[in-house]
């Protein structure tokens, strides 16, 4: 399905729902990494949230996948902040929705985008986060702030120089937080 932002920029979607759904649901807006794209790592959230009894909604960014937006592939941050509003105005269409109860998650640079518009925009109850890279202050203060080449080979990790962490299945504890947020149990 499909929307358009304030800008006029249609945004294509993946809209998920748990398989039963009585009254009006939480939901959840998921926001893909920076160059991503809904069917990756923000639809596999998404899939998960509403196996666990959120409607939940996956975008292309603006300019970026199936949405639309000239030039492509570019990084416009107002334009995705306004992109996660712009969900918010999709999702408060759809009567099996609770409007009070709207929350965002955010993969990697959406993260950054989410925390800024749940700052701006009051329907958004609840924000968790996926992150390991801090966008806005490599915008603001240049990349220096980004891993050199030589740091992000393999070959560092195995050193013991980065942490290992051990793979999880599923959303992690932050997002398991939002979703208590707006009233759900993670198992």
């Amino acid at each position: 399905m499909s929307f358009r932002n304030r800008l006029g920029i249609e945004l294509v979607v993946d809209l998920y729902s748990p398989k039963r759904l009585r009254g009006r649901a939480r939901a959840l807006i998921v926001g893909h990494p920076f160059g991503g794209v809904k069917e990756q790592t923000s639809g596999l959230y998404a899939q998960t949230m509403a196996e666990r009894g959120f409607v939940t909604l996956a975008f292309d960014a603006s300019y970026n996948g199936e949405s639309g937006g000239r030039p492509r592939h570019i990084a416009s941050l107002e334009t995705f902040v306004e992109d996660f509003s712009a969900a918010v105005d999709c999702l408060g269409t759809r009567r099996y929705v609770a409007r009070d109860r709207i929350g965002v998650i955010g993969v990697c640079a959406s993260g950054g985008f989410s925390l800024s518009a749940a700052q701006i925009d009051p329907r958004l109850k609840a924000v968790a986060t996926v992150s390991m890279y801090d966008m806005g202050r490599a915008y603001r203060d240049g990349q220096g702030y980004a891993p050199a080449p030589g740091e992000r080979t393999p070959s560092r990790s195995a050193s013991g120089l980065w942490p290992r962490r051990p793979r999880s299945v599923g959303p992690s504890s932050t997002v398991a937080r939002c979703a208590t947020a707006v009233g759900v149990r993670c198992r």
